[in-house]
């Protein structure tokens, strides 16, 4: 790719695929200097973009955790059914904990919040339920989503959909298990 990009360094196509290649190869500086190229002369973000810039920023010697975060929420926002960004945020606070030991319990329990979602969206596809149809309720707090009926659901609940209260990032109740 370095000798395609040198005869046409707006090459869109050899750009994409020269990002990918160096984030395979744990060349991750060069695969985001290729991404961020992309984006400039696509002019414009896309899915696909914005995982791997989050994937190499993450991985770099020096990770980039705020702007990993930033790209894998952007992914989540554009494809709202993918998995993907579920599973890469839940490493990335994962990782996190590693470096920031201060903050270690928070971050895992935030990694284990999305690693939970990436579960719940991955079990609701394999079953083949449409989660934007189900309906589940939550309280004022809303920090958890029940089964209509749940004794811990309190009080003055309203409706939503499940898809709903996983983009509002509201967890499963642990005892009726919507």
């Amino acid at each position: 790719y370095t000798k395609a990009l040198q005869l046409d360094p707006d090459n869109l196509k050899v750009l994409w695929e020269a990002g990918k290649t160096k984030y395979r190869l744990k060349e991750y500086k060069e695969g985001i200097d290729n991404f961020h190229t992309y984006e400039e002369l696509a002019g414009g973000q896309n899915y696909y973009l914005n995982l791997y810039l989050g994937l190499c920023l993450l991985w770099q010697e020096e990770p980039d955790f705020d702007e990993a975060k930033r790209r894998f929420l952007a992914a989540k926002n554009m494809e709202p059914e993918a998995l993907d960004p579920y599973r890469y945020m839940a490493g990335l606070y994962d990782k996190k904990s590693v470096k920031d030991k201060a903050n270690e319990q928070k971050w895992v329990a935030l990694s284990n919040d999305w690693y939970d979602t990436y579960k719940e969206k991955l079990k609701a596809q394999e079953e083949g339920i449409d989660a934007s149809e189900e309906t589940v309720y939550v309280d004022e707090t809303e920090d958890r989503y029940h089964k209509q009926g749940c004794k811990e659901l309190g009080e003055n609940p309203t409706s939503t959909t499940k898809q709903e209260a996983w983009d509002k990032g509201i967890k499963p109740c642990n005892e009726c298990r919507p």
